[in-house]
């Protein structure tokens, strides 16, 4: 894997490993797969931003990743290969985002994705249940570029996520159950 940024990693049900990367040298988002010994290795599209990636039932790859930087419009982009063939998609187009992501697949297989967006002061939520949708979490003007967070749907469809909480030491859980957060 050459020039690997913002590398993300899944194992699939039959132990193939997914990698996805910017490669940031060429401006290009990657994604490797390894079955037995063998490495294939692809380039998806133009990116230099962060990358998520997690692995479904039926061992596609979902990745959400960052275009921005100098050499393209800011926005969250989603990417999967369902046919072998990669798709890919807007989410959204908000700058300023994406360090400190993260990606769940439930059990039915929707994306679920999580991402600080500091210059907004906001976390943001997406997902592709009943089609793309991204809402606020929180708002939190002190919200930490790259602050770390974490994912998780139960098997009620709550969604459960953590984050790093702003300016001290500690983390913060939110839970969205029915309609609304609560952090």
């Amino acid at each position: 894997v050459r020039s690997g940024y913002s590398s993300s990693l899944a194992i699939d049900s039959l132990g193939g490993i997914h990698i996805a990367h910017a490669d940031r040298y060429y401006d290009k988002l990657r994604y490797c797969y390894r079955s037995g010994e063998d490495w294939s290795c692809e380039e998806i599209e133009g990116s230099n931003g962060a990358s998520v990636m997690a692995v479904d039932s039926k061992n596609v790859a979902h990745i959400v990743h960052r275009k921005g930087g100098w050499n393209f419009p800011p926005g969250a982009r989603y990417c999967s290969n369902p046919e072998g063939v990669w798709e890919c998609q807007d989410i959204e187009t908000l700058s300023d985002c994406g360090g400190g992501a993260d990606i769940f697949i439930d059990s039915q297989d929707k994306v679920h994705f999580i991402e600080p967006c500091y210059s907004w002061g906001s976390l943001r939520y997406c997902s592709n249940v009943g089609g793309w949708s991204c809402e606020n979490v929180e708002f939190n003007e002190e919200l930490e570029e790259n602050g770390a967070s974490s994912i998780f749907v139960d098997s009620s469809g709550n969604v459960h996520l953590t984050h790093k909480k702003p300016t001290s030491p500690g983390t913060r859980y939110c839970i969205r159950s029915g309609g609304g957060w609560n952090c």
